[in-house]
């Protein structure tokens, strides 16, 4: 795929210069042709009024109005055959360029799409095998107590990852068709609160920290859409995180009569050629089909989405020493 991309942007880039050169040549060509008429329009009209006497010598022809209007004529054409081939030009080198932005854009959606394909079915399979192994186990042999918990835990677990996976290809079929907020006035703080008590469980080895603004305003928020914002936010740096000391934190704070949410994680960080594209529907940091970590390329799409319907902003920031930020206003 890549390659096929690269071949088709130097094509259209080769298509270009030809056809540039080739009306640069074509103008050069017409502007001789140009000259060469005027030239002998200019020989004709001078002999013709040496010999009726209306001129007398080469100064007073090259001030007689006829010759003048010559000219002009003359310079308008050159004038305009320049202008012609440049306008022409510019438009078809527009036009080819938009038509290769489009190619491209068609391509990366393509791409996106195969690797939602092929990572849905990887996340639809994987908990549904999961959950069926356990349910024979737990069928066919008779275990003891603390193996049947352990078991029905492990089922628990990765029915709620499947919930959850269903419900963001939900949410975005929603988010793209007819959702609309429903807001109330909520405490930001006791929402994230209770959300990363749930992750917590979800996420046993991760050490997510809260660090929470006690004096930050109410706001009127969609809470269904503040939770499915910092679920996907915290699932995405877990899947990401540093795995020798997992650690997250979101934070609350005030600023220039803002609120600002941020969650920071310390993985190894979003290239700054990926943040223009990791909210895109689909779209995932590297090749799929070599990919270890789990997702689909909904979660982070839900969150831009989500986060524009409170008429808010997200930004990618890097952290320090390393991981990222993801840093919402509202």
């Amino acid at each position: 795929m890549a390659i096929g991309s690269f071949k088709v942007k130097y094509a259209l880039y080769l298509v270009i210069f030809y056809l540039v050169l080739a009306f640069a040549w074509w103008t050069v060509l017409l502007n001789v042709k140009n000259e060469d008429a005027f030239e002998a329009k200019k020989q004709y009209m001078k002999l013709v009024m040496i010999a009726q006497g209306e001129v007398q010598s080469d100064q007073e022809f090259e001030l007689h109005p006829d010759y003048l209007d010559l000219k002009w004529n003359y310079e308008k054409g050159r004038y305009m055959i320049y202008g012609e081939a440049f306008f022409f030009v510019l438009s078809l080198s527009v036009a080819i360029y938009f038509m290769g932005v489009g190619y491209f854009s068609e391509m990366r959606s393509a791409k996106q799409k195969r690797n939602f394909m092929l990572s849905i079915t990887h996340e639809l399979k994987s908990p549904l095998a999961s959950m069926l192994l356990t349910f024979e186990t737990l069928l066919k042999r008779d275990l003891p107590n603390e193996k049947v918990k352990k078991l029905s835990k492990n089922g628990i677990k990765e029915s709620q990852r499947l919930s959850h996976l269903v419900e963001n290809i939900l949410l975005a079929a929603r988010v793209e068709s007819d959702y609309v907020l429903n807001t109330e006035n909520e405490n930001l703080n006791v929402i994230i609160e209770q959300c990363v008590a749930q992750q917590k469980h979800r996420f046993p080895n991760l050490d997510i920290e809260l660090e929470l603004d006690e004096s930050i305003p109410k706001l009127d928020i969609d809470r269904m859409a503040i939770q499915s914002i910092l679920i996907n936010l915290i699932e995405n740096a877990a899947k990401y995180n540093d795995e020798q000391s997992p650690q997250i934190n979101v934070i609350t704070k005030s600023s220039k009569n803002k609120t600002l949410l941020l969650v920071k994680d310390n993985g190894p960080g979003i290239p700054n050629e990926e943040k223009n594209y990791v909210f895109e529907k689909f779209y995932r940091v590297g090749n799929e089909d070599t990919r270890k970590s789990k997702g689909t390329g909904i979660g982070l799409y839900l969150v831009k989405e989500f986060v524009k319907l409170h008429k808010g902003k997200i930004t990618i920031l890097d952290n320090s020493p390393k991981g990222s930020i993801f840093k919402i206003e509202m």
